[in-house]
Parts: structure tokens; C-alpha cells; sequence
């Protein structure tokens, strides 16, 4: 019982729930903000990628995702913030290995 207890506490630390918000000055966003929201807060991002369309084929019928990608520069020695959209909302807030300036 013990060790299933100390398994859940290693577990739960390293969840990075700090990488599911992102600060932008005063303000912060988070998965789920729209796009408008997000530009609101933290101004244009520093780089968009190309939208896609992407046609996935689940349970016999075609989907489609825009899976828009967009960077945010968070100044010198700071990780890039690369925020990923899907049908216009923020689903995933990732920290990139690149360093912004």
C-alpha cells in the first residue's frame, strides 16, 4: 500500500500543469481560449503555421481539423511558447526547444 502511495505522489509531480497556461504580461490563456481571446491578450504570435486540412477517417466518416499552429516569442533566454489550435480553440500550450531573443 505504501509503495502504491509513493507511486501516485511521483506520479502527480511530474504533471506539468504550468504548461497548460501561458502568460502574457498581466493577462494569462489557456487551453480552450479562442483565437480571437488569445491575439485579445497577448497581441499577434510571433509566427503562424500553414493551415491543413487534415482528413482523418474515424468510424467510417471524414473529419476535418484546422491544425494551426502558432508560436509566441517569451523574450531572451525564455523557451518559445508554441500554442496549437483545433477548430478555432486552443487545445495544446507546449513549451519549444528553441530559445526566443
Amino acid at each position: 500500500m505504501f509503495l502504491v502511495l509513493i507511486c501516485a505522489i511521483m506520479i502527480c509531480a511530474t504533471v506539468s500543469p504550468a504548461e497548460a497556461v501561458m502568460f502574457c504580461g498581466d493577462s494569462i490563456v489557456g487551453e480552450g481560449d479562442s483565437k480571437a481571446d488569445v491575439v485579445r491578450e497577448c497581441g499577434q504570435p510571433f509566427m503562424k503555421s500553414t493551415p491543413k486540412y487534415n482528413y482523418r477517417k474515424r468510424r467510417g466518416r471524414r473529419t476535418t481539423s484546422d491544425g494551426n499552429t502558432w508560436y509566441y516569442n517569451q523574450g531572451e533566454g525564455s523557451s518559445m511558447k508554441v500554442l496549437k489550435f483545433s477548430n478555432g480553440r486552443l487545445q495544446k500550450i507546449e513549451n519549444s526547444n528553441k530559445r526566443g531573443w
